[in-house]
């Protein structure tokens, strides 16, 4: 935490949402979201805008290189998802190997 509020000058505390709830109109959707308190969503590269209309920021799931390449330095995207307690410990490997490629298109998301 230290390094991220040196580097940005700001402290985030992110509010995040496992998965989606299903509803069918986005903006709705992304309207409750953000009056539940939640501060961070999960979004594809063709919702980001849509949750960014109600202050919320999108972490994107599983990006490819592209996808990554196409993002860097939107205002509203906070990361990006590459997995959730990889195990055992072999699936480490592919997860470092990821994000390695992905930093080095955008450093700092």
């Amino acid at each position: 935490m230290t390094a991220l509020y040196a580097a940005r000058k700001t402290f985030e505390f992110m509010i995040y949402l496992w998965g989606l709830p299903e509803v069918e109109d986005p903006d709705a959707r992304a309207r409750a979201l953000a009056e539940a308190g939640f501060t961070v969503v999960d979004a594809d590269e063709a919702s980001i805008d849509t949750v960014s209309k109600d202050g919320l920021k999108a972490m994107v799931r599983d990006p490819s290189a592209t996808t990554v390449a196409r993002l860097k330095g939107h205002r509203d995207l906070w990361g990006y998802h590459l997995g959730d307690e990889p195990y055992p410990e072999e699936a480490f490997q592919p997860v470092a190997e990821k994000r390695r490629e992905l930093s080095a298109i955008d450093p700092d998301p």
